[in-house]
């Protein structure tokens, strides 16, 4: 009996120093990291300023959520392919602003949860495909208001309407409500441009002069900005959808009447959260549109537009 019970109690002693050699290596053991998830951001022109409030919301979001990130750029020549060699990857998610329509295809097609920022063509957004823009119904339609409040009599304006030229769905509905909007007023404008060239503003005004011209996307606002700078005594009035440093500054210096600033800082850090919620608890996505502010001289200053103007401060 008693042999017995110093065979147990060698046993019990054995066995608490195993365990208390194995608390000892876990406590010194260097604790593993979670690996990152990865997330791929590709952008038109990804390095242009154009980007900043969006870059400064996904890298805040990416920082808070522990996600890094791959940011790609694409033209109008290399889109597809910049899109297909992304999704190559297997990245966690995809966060993607299209100049083409046609490239939805690829994203819808692919297993990975994906965010599309403004135009998403013809794909069926679902529990891993959102999108997150700026209303373009709403959009348009606050172009006109704006514009109709420009004169009394709103009857007798001359405007011309220019956009990007990219086959962008998101681009065509602003168009269209915007020209649902002024058919209202029995206005139909002079010309409708869809090329941000100088040369192809200049044709357009040579052929059939506007007075007052409406940008539906930062390209073109930055383009009729310039034009109207170098032609004064043309254009009595631009309004516009902007958010690039440029177009600030024309804001500024009342080159700009109006401009509609979408909230992209907003944008980039839900599309980055929308993707980790995903991935964590496949929550599904869900379709976010984004508020605006109307920019202008008199009140570019408020601590609400500065911060939206310049996101840093946040």
């Amino acid at each position: 009996m008693k042999q017995s019970r110093s065979i147990a109690f060698i046993l019990l002693i054995l066995a608490l120093s195993v365990t208390a050699a194995v608390s000892g290596y876990i406590a010194v053991a260097p604790a593993r990291e979670n690996p990152k998830r990865e997330i791929t951001v590709v952008l038109p022109n990804a390095s242009e300023e154009r980007w900043n409030s969006f870059r400064m919301g996904f890298r805040a979001a990416a920082r808070e959520y522990g996600i890094s990130l791959s940011i790609i750029s694409t033209t109008e020549d290399n889109e597809t392919e910049q899109i297909r060699s992304a999704l190559e990857e297997k990245p966690d998610g995809i966060i993607v602003s299209l100049l083409s329509d046609q490239n939805a295809e690829l994203l819808e097609k692919a297993s990975i949860p994906t965010v599309l920022l403004g135009t998403r063509g013809s794909a069926e957004t679902d529990a891993r495909l959102a999108q997150i823009s700026l209303s373009s119904r709403a959009a348009g339609i606050s172009l006109a208001q704006q514009v109709l409040s420009y004169r009394s009599s709103s009857s007798k304006l001359r405007i011309g309407i220019i956009c990007s030229r990219t086959v962008s769905s998101e681009l065509t509905e602003r168009l269209a409500s915007l020209n649902e909007e002024l058919a209202k007023h029995d206005i139909k404008p002079a010309w409708i441009l869809r090329d941000a060239s100088q040369v192809s503003m200049i044709t357009k005004q040579t052929e059939n002069q506007a007075d007052l011209i409406i940008a539906l996307d930062n390209d073109s606002l930055e383009a009729a900005a310039e034009y109207r700078a170098s032609h004064p005594d043309q254009i009595s009035g631009l309004y516009g959808i902007g958010i690039s440093a440029a177009c600030i500054s024309y804001t500024d210096s009342e080159i700009i009447d109006k401009m509609i600033v979408p909230n992209e800082y907003l944008a980039g850090f839900t599309a980055i959260e929308q993707i980790s919620d995903y991935c964590s608890s496949r929550r599904a996505m869900e379709n976010t549109t984004i508020d605006y502010s109307i920019i202008t001289r008199a009140n570019m200053f408020t601590k609400k537009n500065q911060q939206l103007l310049f996101p840093i401060s946040q």
